[in-house]
C-alpha cells in the first residue's frame, strides 16, 4: 500500500512480522485506481479479525489462499463450510490413497495443478523443447537450440517410473500425457489432466437419471433425464468430428 493505493509490489512477510501491521483481505473490493471502495475494511492485526479505515490498512493480501494449508485450498467453496467438516476434510485428504483411475475433479480451486507439479512425483522438462517420441518408459525432448550450452546434450530423457512398490505397499506407476510433437510443460503425471470434464459431467447426469431415490420428485428426475440427453448429443457430435 502506498499512499492508498494498492501496488503490484509484493513482500514476503513471516507470521511473526505480520502481526505489526494492518493487513487486508484479498477479497476487498477496490476501484479502477486501485483504492479500496469501502471506507471499513476487514483485516488482520496482532493476529486478530477486525474491520478498521481504509486510511490504516498498510498490506494487502495476494489471494484468499494464502491464510490456508494446501490441502484446505483444495476444498471448493471452502468459506461456506463448517470450520470443523473443513478441519476434517483437509486431513483426510493428507492420508488420501492412489485411486486406480484418476479424473480431473468436476469441481476445482485452480491449486491442483500446483499440487500435481510440486508433489516432486510428477516429471516437467527442465528445458523448453518439443517431444521428439513417447512411449511408456520414457519420453525424450528435443531441447531449444538457444537453451543448449557448448557441452550440453540436446536431448533430455525423461524415464518414468513404472509399476514400484512403496514404504506404504501402494503402487508407484507414472505414465506420459504428452505426445510427440508437443512443445515442453508437465511430462508425466500421476494425475489424468487430459481427462476431458464433459465425460465426467455425462456419466454423473446418466447415474443420476437412472436412479430413483425415495422423495425425489419427478420434475427434478425429468431434468436430469433432459440434461443426460443433452450430453449425449454432445458426446455424439464429438464421436463425429473425430471420425
Amino acid at each position: 500500500m502506498v499512499k492508498g493505493v494498492v501496488t503490484d509490489e509484493i513482500e514476503y512477510l513471516s507470521a511473526i512480522n505480520e502481526a505489526e501491521y494492518v493487513i487486508a483481505q484479498a477479497s476487498a473490493t477496490l476501484d479502477t485506481k486501485n483504492r479500496f471502495v469501502d471506507d471499513l475494511i476487514n483485516v488482520r492485526h496482532m493476529n486478530e479479525f477486525t474491520v478498521k479505515p481504509a486510511a490504516d490498512v498498510q498490506y494487502m493480501d495476494v489471494s484468499p489462499k494464502q491464510v490456508v494449508s494446501i490441502a484446505a485450498a483444495l476444498i471448493p467453496f471452502l468459506e461456506h463450510d463448517d470450520a470443523n467438516r473443513a478441519l476434517m476434510g483437509s486431513n483426510m485428504q493428507r492420508q488420501a490413497v492412489p485411486t486406480l483411475k484418476t479424473e480431473k475433479p468436476l469441481v476445482g480451486t485452480g491449486m491442483e495443478r500446483y499440487v500435481a507439479s510440486d508433489s516432486g512425483v510428477c516429471e516437467v522438462a527442465l528445458r523448453g523443447g518439443v517431444i521428439d517420441s513417447v512411449d511408456a518408459s520414457r519420453i525424450v525432448v528435443r531441447v531449444n537450440a538457444k537453451e543448449v550450452g557448448i557441452d550440453d546434450s540436446p536431448v533430455d530423457i525423461y524415464n518414468l517410473t513404472k509399476y514400484t512398490r512403496s514404504n506404504q505397499n501402494t503402487c508407484i506407476n507414472q505414465r506420459p500425457i504428452v505426445q510427440a510433437g508437443r512443445r515442453g510443460g508437465a511430462a508425466a503425471t500421476f494425475l489424468r489432466m487430459v481427462h476431458r470434464l464433459i465425460w465426467a459431467s455425462w456419466r454423473w447426469a446418466r447415474t443420476c437419471a437412472s436412479r430413483s431415490c425415495p422423495g425425489t420428485a419427478t420434475t427434478l428426475k425429468t431434468r436430469f433425464l433432459s440434461l443426460s440427453a443433452s450430453f449425449r448429443k454432445i458426446a455424439s457430435r464429438r464421436s463425429t468430428f473425430r471420425s
